[in-house]
């Protein structure tokens, strides 16, 4: 976006534009560096996969990777909503189930921090879980500081009442 607060087209500079028909997108943080890349999926002959690699994590910046444990049948934790809090500034991630066509993005989330070196809080809004007694929600609050990861390493959080795998 740019200061009038309108988009600009990049995809040529970044080589991202592209002639050939998009048969499905998976956004992954694939090399576990911290930042997420995007698989292509086409129906060009002889080269049906194309993996542009993000290379910001080599300039520097730092990143949170959350994976969420949830409560049985739903143990991806679709719906969750994961909020991180650095400053004054609150970043959301949501869990998705089917989120592309004929695709499918990780549920591990990937929080950029830019040159944040950690996360404030994070608050984990659950889905509903049938309690017997009624749909019941939970939240887990996770007060800082939160050191950003280490390449390849991820956060786990699991539901309340959801015990260790």
């Amino acid at each position: 976006m740019n200061d009038a607060g309108r988009y600009e087209e990049h995809a040529d500079v970044l080589g991202l534009a592209t002639r050939d028909s998009g048969r499905g997108v998976v956004c992954a943080d694939f090399d576990h560096d911290g930042d997420v890349d995007i698989l292509e999926l086409t129906d060009a002959p002889g080269n049906s996969a194309r993996l542009w690699e993000n290379r910001s994590a080599a300039a520097g910046r730092h990143s949170l990777r959350v994976r969420l444990e949830g409560a049985s049948p739903n143990t991806q934790a679709a719906g969750a909503r994961i909020i991180a809090t650095i400053g004054d500034t609150k970043y959301m991630r949501e869990i998705t189930i089917g989120s592309n066509y004929t695709s499918q993005n990780p549920t591990v989330q990937v929080f950029g921090l830019g040159d944040s070196e950690t996360v404030d809080e994070i608050l984990v809004e659950w889905p509903p879980i049938d309690s017997g007694n009624g749909a019941t929600q939970f939240g887990s609050l996770i007060s800082g500081p939160i050191a950003a990861s280490q390449p390849g390493q991820t956060l786990v959080i699991r539901q309340p009442d959801v015990p260790a795998r």
